[in-house]
């Protein structure tokens, strides 16, 4: 069973051109990505699959960041998109 994640990555001591190609070469599709002040920043969308969970995903992107430059330090958000509390106004249209 798969799980529809928002994950967000910042990274100092790669560029972004670089978190991009790792992160997309793990599936997750590229929605942002940008660098400022010395971080690359990756915001993006995939699943999670297999049981795979979001701290063992982040082990993964962390080693592959990590050997580009084993000084990088990495932080990473999950947000899993499903069953997320939602709110509705106005008027019933069915």
């Amino acid at each position: 069973m798969s799980r529809a994640y928002k994950v967000e990555v910042e990274a100092k001591g790669i560029c972004a051109q670089e978190l991009v190609r790792v992160m997309t070469g793990f599936l997750w599709t590229d929605v942002w990505s940008t660098e400022s002040h010395g971080l690359a920043y990756f915001s993006g969308e995939g699943c999670l699959s297999g049981g795979q969970s979001e701290a063992e995903a982040h082990e993964e992107i962390y080693a592959a960041l990590k050997a580009i430059n084993s000084k990088t330090l990495v932080c990473s958000r999950w947000i899993c998109m499903e069953d997320l509390p939602r709110s509705e106004y106005g008027d019933r249209l069915h």
